[in-house]
């Protein structure tokens, strides 16, 4: 996994690591602060199908075929890039820009007829609002204007194309966005900062930061040789630090997650650490958060609990 450089728009931009399930860790840049909907604070869960999965990455998300792996990445929420490959080859390259759906408009119509100059071939998409294909050289790109404009570029023989499309949805202007990514499946708010990525073959985590509160969100692989018969809280009892050096801390439950809170002081102020757990048997992994912040923040604590739903049941729809 590698980080590159902007291009602009149109431009085709491959980039494919030896390992796709190799990343080292990221800087991004901050995600920028912005008026959002309050209605429905957790995004929604799709259905899981047999051989595809769920991205959501900066506030947009989709469904892709099962075997697709990202192989590059970069940017924040106002301009950024992912690529993803099957195999060594690459397949999408997903790209983004603009912050408010006027923008995004606007964008689009400018982009369409800087590619039509150029000799593409642009069509409607009728299913999709504001959506269009384009074929230039050989190559497939689909233009989205959603809260911001989306570049969606097959580099050969297009796959999947209908239901990216039809899936395609950009919540970027919600409070909290929905992340899922090599088993990670959780939320955080959208103003947070994305400081750090792992995407490892044995676990991925991502570290989210505002201030001095931070939110992490992670999974484990092999979840049942890490169990061995064992329940989340008697395997957290014997392998994660914060459960074991805090016998007192208090155990709690929401839907199919368990939760592990402990209490403390930071600052002469109120804190707490929460841990939340849960065991996706259909993955074979354990899907993990944690929230470090003033104590009075309960609505954070309650959501981002509530957002490590399991994939085979949504328990909560944005709308």
């Amino acid at each position: 996994m590698a980080q590159e450089k902007n291009r602009p728009y149109g431009e085709r931009f491959i980039a494919v690591a030896q390992d796709p399930r190799y990343s080292p860790e990221a800087s991004l840049r901050p995600a920028g602060d912005g008026k959002r909907d309050r209605e429905h604070p957790i995004p929604a869960v799709k259905e899981q199908q047999l051989g595809v999965q769920q991205l959501a990455w900066f506030g947009f998300t989709s469904v892709l075929p099962m075997a697709w792996n990202v192989t590059a990445y970069q940017g924040d929420e106002r301009l950024g890039a992912l690529t993803l490959a099957e195999g060594r080859g690459p397949v999408l390259e997903i790209r983004w820009r603009g912050g408010d759906p006027v923008q995004a408009e606007r964008q689009l119509k400018h982009q369409i007829q800087r590619l039509e100059r150029r000799g593409a071939s642009v069509e409607r998409v009728e299913s999709a609002t504001n959506t269009y294909r384009v074929m230039l050289g050989g190559s497939t790109v689909v233009l989205l204007a959603r809260q911001r404009l989306f570049e969606l570029s097959w580099p050969r023989q297009p796959a999947a194309v209908e239901t990216i499309v039809r899936s395609f949805s950009d919540q970027s202007h919600q409070v909290f966005w929905r992340w899922t990514l090599y088993g990670v499946d959780g939320v955080a708010p959208g103003r947070w900062s994305l400081r750090k990525i792992n995407l490892l073959p044995g676990g991925s985590r991502l570290e989210f930061v505002r201030h001095s509160r931070r939110i992490l969100l992670g999974s484990w692989s092999m979840a049942e040789r890490l169990l061995n018969g064992h329940s989340l809280e008697q395997w957290a009892a014997t392998t994660i630090p914060l459960v074991k050096n805090n016998p007192a801390g208090r155990w709690s439950s929401t839907g199919t997650t368990r939760t592990f809170n402990v209490p403390e002081r930071r600052w002469f102020r109120g804190w707490r650490n929460m841990l939340g757990f849960r065991h996706n048997r259909q993955a074979n992994c354990i899907v993990w958060f944690q929230v470090e912040a003033p104590d009075t923040e309960e609505r954070l604590f309650q959501v981002v609990a509530e957002g490590l739903v399991s994939p085979e049941r949504p328990d909560h729809t944005s709308g």
